[in-house]
């Protein structure tokens, strides 16, 4: 059998890449309300930026998500579902090196 990759170890690599790029965001953002002079305005304006980023974060972490394990839950849902009204010849796509990909492996045989 094949070596797989843990998919859960990949989801949480990509949160952790997603959190050091908004860190990076709100690092640079910090450096340059350094320079204005108005401690309301400078805090404001941090306040914004990192909503924005946290929003970012989510947004991203949510569409890697839907591509790593949503899609393709659902194409195995769909063929089960034909499956079951007869259709024997029903394949699913295989791709990646996960535990995803192992069950549609199996799946096809």
């Amino acid at each position: 059998m094949k070596k797989r990759h843990n998919l859960s170890k990949r989801l949480i690599l990509t949160l952790i890449g997603i959190a050091i790029a908004v860190m990076a965001i709100a690092t640079v953002l910090g450096m340059v309300t350094f320079f204005i002079g108005d401690e309301n305005l400078r805090l404001g304006i941090l306040y914004i930026a990192g909503l924005v980023a946290v929003i970012v974060a989510l947004v991203l972490f949510v569409y890697v998500t839907n591509r790593m394990v949503v899609r393709r839950v659902r194409s195995l849902t769909e063929a089960v579902s034909e499956i079951s009204q007869g259709n024997y010849e029903k394949k699913v796509p295989v791709k990646g090196n996960d535990e995803i990909t192992e069950l549609s492996e199996n799946f096809n045989k």
